[in-house]
């Protein structure tokens, strides 16, 4: 573990995990930004509850990194016991190897979530539910292969703070929509930016989208 120290806090910390995560329960004052990686080290699920993520409520970015993508369903139990204090600003996963994500990454107790990053998990076809963050300003979806349709149910009504949308090498995305009433310019009234990279597949984008800067 790495980090600098002020006060006898923890402002920031890279962790590499080896078979246990006991390591990060001994730092209760961690603040500032975490990354914990290696997490294909964890053995029992359960093990990574023993960091107490919700309690570290001053960590303001949060990276968990698995080191490549492989299909395990355990790791959707260690992202599950990972669950971070509701303060959290920022969370990047990469590399899960889950199919689906747990449901409390979409909760609207996340109100201070602003920015989102999911790059690299090859074994997703459900994106999370993004709607409830509504404080969420930048969204980044990155090589997320199984994914063919997103829709209401990764927006929900609205993303009222939305600014910057990017979906990069989403290979087999084929269909694209918001909402029911697509062009409701409430669905997504503050979006500047919407960056489309390799995309060969979608054969429809929202006229609310295609309205904005659409970089492709």
């Amino acid at each position: 573990m790495a980090a600098a120290r002020m006060g006898g806090a923890l402002l920031s910390a890279y962790v590499q995990i080896g078979k246990w995560i006991e390591g990060v329960q001994k730092f209760p004052n961690l603040q500032g930004k975490l990354c914990i990686s290696k997490l294909q080290n964890i053995v029992d699920p359960c093990d990574a509850s023993q960091a107490n993520m919700k309690k570290k409520e001053q960590i303001e970015d949060q990276s968990l990194e698995w080191d490549s993508c492989t299909a395990q369903e355990s790791q959707h139990l260690v992202l599950e016991h990972l669950q971070p204090s509701t303060n959290l600003n920022k969370l990047t996963i990469k590399f899960y190897g889950g199919t689906w994500f747990p449901n409390c990454l979409g909760d609207s107790s996340f109100a201070n979530m602003v920015y989102l990053c999911i790059p690299s998990c090859h074994y997703c076809s459900l994106l999370p539910p993004v709607g409830q963050l509504h404080n969420l300003k930048e969204l980044i979806i990155f090589d997320i292969i199984p994914v063919k349709t997103i829709g209401p149910e990764f927006y929900g009504c609205s993303l009222p703070v939305l600014k910057w949308l990017y979906f990069i090498e989403c290979k087999n995305l084929k269909s694209f929509s918001i909402s029911e009433e697509e062009d409701a310019p409430q669905c997504l009234p503050f979006l500047q930016g919407f960056y489309i990279l390799e995309w060969p597949k979608v054969a429809h984008i929202p006229c609310i989208i295609m309205d904005k800067k659409v970089i492709i």
